[in-house]
């Protein structure tokens, strides 16, 4: 149990380190690739983001309708109007 805390404390530290030495997020310290969210340069209608988000969780989930909704936060029904909408194909 004292191993653990002594763990996460020096974790803690070196995260600690790591943030304050770099003042500035950058593009990679993201979980994803901006270049890949984008669906039109210049496209930043929400409509077009949301679009992009929503493509994106159907491919992480491996267009698994009900995993893609719980993600989102969405009713099936709601996902399968917005792919509908969008216009949106399974690869």
């Amino acid at each position: 149990m004292v191993a653990l805390f002594v763990l996460a404390t020096i974790l803690t530290f070196v995260l600690i380190d790591f943030f304050v030495q770099r003042s500035t997020i950058q593009a990679d310290d993201l979980p994803f690739q901006l270049s890949q969210q984008r669906s039109a340069p210049g496209d930043d209608t929400l409509e077009a983001m949301e679009k992009v988000y929503i493509e994106s969780i159907l491919s992480r989930t491996g267009w698994n309708i009900t995993r893609s909704a719980k993600v989102l936060n969405i009713d099936r029904v709601t996902l399968y109007n917005k792919i509908a909408k969008f216009g949106l194909k399974r690869p």
